[in-house]
C-alpha cells in the first residue's frame, strides 16, 4: 500500500491544504442526517449545558497527521502558515422569541481584518405566531431583521469575537429595538484596526424551521417546495407560512431599499463587502453583486465623483471585485 510519504512533496501539500481548509464536524450518524435532528436540537442543547464543545481528537483528521512523525507534523504547520485564514468563516444564529438570538462561530480559523467568506445560517425555533403578527408592519423592523443589521455593526465595529460577547447571559445576545442604523454607528467611532474588517463574500443561510412547528404539511419536503414559489415572487413574499421564509423575504425587501434608496448604508456596505448571496435550505435565493451597483453609480454620476472614486478605490485595494469601465477609471 502506498503510503502518504511515499508521494511527491507537492502533491502532499495540496493534501494538506485540503485537510486544513476542511471544516471538521461532529462525526453523524445516518439516523442524525435523515432526521436533521442533530441540526436543529443536539446542537442547541448543549450550547445551552456547556460553554464550550469539545471534538473528540480521535475524530479530527489533523490530529493523526501531526501525531504520525515529524516530517508530517512539520509539513502540517507549513500547510497552517500557508493558510493564513483563507476558507470560509461560519457562524450560526439561533433565534427564539421575539428578540433573543444565540449566536456559535462553528467556524472561526483567525482573526483577521479581511474575511475571504462569512456564511451566516439563521435557525427559527418556535416562532410562528411571532413572525405571523408582524403583518401591516415593515417587515425589517418586526420579524427578526434587527438580527442582521445588529449582527453587522458588531462585527464590523469590535471584530469576530465581539458577536458572542453581549446580552444578559453567556450564551444568547438580546436585542430590545432597533434604535441605531448600524452604518452610522461604525463612522468614526470603531478603533483603526477593526475598522479595517472587510467581507468578500457574506452568504445568508436561511433554515425553514423544525417539523413539529409545521404538523399541518405531509413532509418537510412540500413545505420547502411551496415557501421557494413564495419567495420567488417578490409581490408574495410577505405571505411566506415559515420564520425562516419570513425572514428571507424581509432581507431581501430591506436590501433591495438599501441598494436603490439608501446610499447612507450603500456606501458602506459597497466599502466593506463584495457581494451577498442567500440560500433557502441549500437552494439559491437572491443575490446582491456590488461591484456592479457601484459601476451602475459611476455611469450615472459620471467620472471623478468624490464619492464613487473613493469606493472604487478601496474595492480595488481589498480584492471586493470591480467591474473596470475604460471611460471612468484607468
Amino acid at each position: 500500500m502506498t503510503s502518504l510519504l511515499s508521494l511527491p512533496r507537492e502533491l502532499r501539500d495540496q493534501i494538506f491544504d485540503i485537510f486544513v481548509a476542511a471544516r471538521n464536524e461532529r462525526p453523524k450518524d445516518i439516523e442524525s442526517i435523515q432526521t436533521r435532528q442533530y441540526t436543529y436540537t443536539e446542537h442547541i442543547l448543549n450550547q445551552v449545558k456547556v460553554d464550550c464543545i469539545h471534538h473528540n481528537r480521535r475524530n479530527i483528521g489533523l490530529v493523526s497527521l501531526l501525531l504520525a512523525n515529524k516530517q508530517l507534523n512539520a509539513e502540517t504547520k507549513d500547510a497552517f502558515e500557508r493558510f493564513e485564514g483563507r476558507g470560509k468563516y461560519e457562524l450560526d444564529i439561533f433565534v427564539t422569541g421575539e428578540r433573543e438570538f444565540w449566536p456559535t462561530w462553528i467556524y472561526l480559523p483567525k482573526r483577521t481584518n479581511i474575511m475571504e467568506e462569512l456564511h451566516i445560517t439563521f435557525r427559527v425555533f418556535e416562532g410562528e405566531d411571532f413572525w405571523l403578527r408582524a403583518s401591516g408592519s415593515k417587515p425589517i423592523n418586526y420579524i427578526g431583521g434587527w438580527a442582521f443589521f445588529h449582527l453587522l455593526e458588531r462585527l464590523l465595529k469590535e471584530g469576530p469575537r465581539a458577536v458572542c460577547a453581549h446580552g444578559s447571559s453567556k450564551h444568547s445576545s438580546t436585542i430590545t429595538e432597533r434604535t441605531l442604523s448600524w452604518a452610522e454607528a461604525l463612522r468614526g467611532k470603531a478603533p483603526a484596526l477593526d475598522q479595517s474588517l472587510r467581507i468578500r463574500k457574506l452568504y445568508l443561510h436561511f433554515e425553514t424551521g423544525f417539523e413539529g412547528d409545521f404538523k399541518e404539511y405531509i413532509g418537510m419536503d412540500c413545505l420547502r417546495l411551496d415557501e421557494m414559489q413564495r419567495l420567488g415572487s417578490r409581490s408574495k413574499g410577505t405571505d411566506c407560512k415559515t420564520p425562516g421564509g419570513r425572514l428571507a423575504a424581509a432581507f431581501s425587501t430591506e436590501i433591495t431599499d438599501i441598494m436603490q434608496n439608501r446610499w447612507a448604508d450603500l456606501e458602506t456596505w459597497l466599502d466593506r463587502i463584495g457581494s451577498i448571496w442567500s440560500h433557502f435550505d441549500d437552494r439559491p435565493l437572491f443575490s446582491y453583486d456590488f461591484a456592479k451597483r457601484l459601476s451602475e453609480l459611476a455611469v450615472l454620476n459620471g467620472r471623478g465623483h468624490p464619492e464613487i472614486d473613493p469606493l472604487y478605490r478601496s474595492r480595488v485595494k481589498f480584492g471586493l471585485g470591480v467591474i473596470k469601465l475604460g471611460q471612468f477609471w484607468k
